[in-house]
């Protein structure tokens, strides 16, 4: 159901029971400011713009929107003339946890005209069939207007899932901008069958303007788009990956990916005994949630990314990284973010040459940051290191540590402590 309807009909008494309620929505900039006596003046395309506001309302606080107040009444004399009449209030269709007929997606599609769709289908795992069927028949509507969607989510049971693949499989989706696949069923083990099985590729017709895929939980399937333009892939295993999958969507995306964002659990160097490296040079921010040594290794025998700037590093608890590696291809890293468990000495050893360290959420017992930061080899230690933002039980290992800099002449970082 489009999202704005659902805002408006979702208001509970009094607010229908009592039309002088009022409403805050936001003052447009550089538009007159309407009192509630002149709503009558105000021309429809400006209500169109108060219905879209209305419809983001709870997503801002809302200190930001109190700036002028209508009354429900006046918005009720003009929203069935703006609905029926604005596509863009039809653009943006979900379903999966509400059961609607196949005529009711129809006409909803039909009034969109043709401005570019968001479908959003959300089904989970155990619900009840009604929800199911009702997703399904959104996901038929939307097959003959594939070409107009600008941004698709599909979140589904493995059977959904693979019925979505067979349908999109030799489609095209030329303003296809962003997918999102996710996979609602409980975490069970990998499936001994479908280890070392190569992507499903949907979408095999074109999606020139992908920008974005991010893929949650692929259990038993890997479903994947063209992938040769792609600038933002998102990769979130909860169990351990199939490596020739894994391998397929980052090869696929070598030459164009900008910003890769990848969670799964412990390989114990699986991915690292067959493939060779894989060269990212368009890669310049990474996000990588796994074991100390596993993101270690996939940084030294996965990927290798010379143009990598930033760089977010979410250790579990796990085996160390080896301390003596040293990452000498990634010379252009200048952030290095590193939160949770694990040692972080092997990882600054890897990366040695940036300018800004931040060290959070660092769980009690599980630091060594007075082993790092009290180093006697200062000399070669992190020499472009500018700024470190670190909590501040850690003051003491901080002011230890810029003293030994400035004994040995060189430059004391700025220290910004957090709580």
């Amino acid at each position: 159901m489009f999202r704005t309807a659902m805002f408006i009909t979702s208001l509970s008494p009094p607010f229908f029971t009592q039309p002088d309620e009022p409403v805050i929505i936001r003052r447009f900039a550089g538009r007159q400011t309407f009192s509630s006596e002149s709503y009558l003046s105000i021309p429809p395309e400006t209500w169109s713009q108060v219905f879209r506001e209305l419809q983001n309302s709870s997503r801002r606080p809302l200190s930001n929107m109190i700036c002028a107040v209508i009354r429900l009444s006046h918005v009720c004399q003009q929203w069935r003339y703006i609905v029926l009449h604005d596509p863009l209030l039809w653009s943006t269709i979900s379903a999966g946890h509400g059961t609607h007929a196949l005529e009711f997606y129809q006409v909803i599609i039909q009034r969109s005209q043709q401005m570019p769709l968001t479908i959003e289908l959300d089904v989970e795992d155990g619900s009840i069939p009604a929800q199911q069927e009702s997703a399904a028949m959104l996901f038929e509507s939307c097959l003959p207007h594939i070409h107009r969607v600008r941004s698709l989510t599909l979140a589904a049971p493995m059977a959904f899932l693979d019925e979505c693949a067979y349908h999109l499989r030799a489609l095209s989706a030329p303003l296809l901008v962003k997918l999102i696949v996710i996979e609602t069923e409980a975490f069970q083990p990998w499936p001994q069958s479908d280890v070392g099985k190569i992507a499903d590729c949907i979408l095999t017709g074109g999606a020139d303007k992908l920008a974005s895929f991010s893929y949650i939980n692929p259990i038993h399937h890997h479903i994947h788009p063209p992938l040769l333009s792609l600038q933002k892939l998102s990769l979130h295993f909860d169990c351990t990956p199939s490596c020739d999958a894994l391998f397929e969507a980052l090869r696929g995306t070598s030459q164009t990916l900008v910003d890769l964002d990848i969670t799964f659990p412990r390989q114990r160097d699986r991915y690292a005994q067959t493939f060779s490296r894989i060269e990212m040079p368009c890669m310049t921010r990474a996000r990588f949630r796994g074991s100390c040594q596993d993101s270690q290794a996939f940084f030294s025998r996965v990927v290798v990314a010379p143009n990598l700037s930033t760089l977010t590093l979410i250790i579990l608890s796990g085996t160390p990284a080896v301390s003596h590696l040293i990452g000498r291809e990634y010379n252009s890293l200048e952030l290095l973010k590193i939160v949770g468990f694990g040692p972080i000495r092997p990882l600054l050893s890897y990366f040695p040459m940036i300018s800004k360290l931040i060290i959070a959420d660092r769980p009690a017992g599980h630091d060594d940051l007075e082993s790092i930061l009290k180093m006697q080899d200062g000399v070669d230690y992190l020499p472009n290191i500018k700024s470190i933002t670190i909590p501040t039980d850690y003051r003491p290992a901080v002011m230890a540590f810029c003293s030994i800099r400035r004994g040995l002449q060189r430059k004391a970082p700025s220290i910004r402590y957090i709580d």
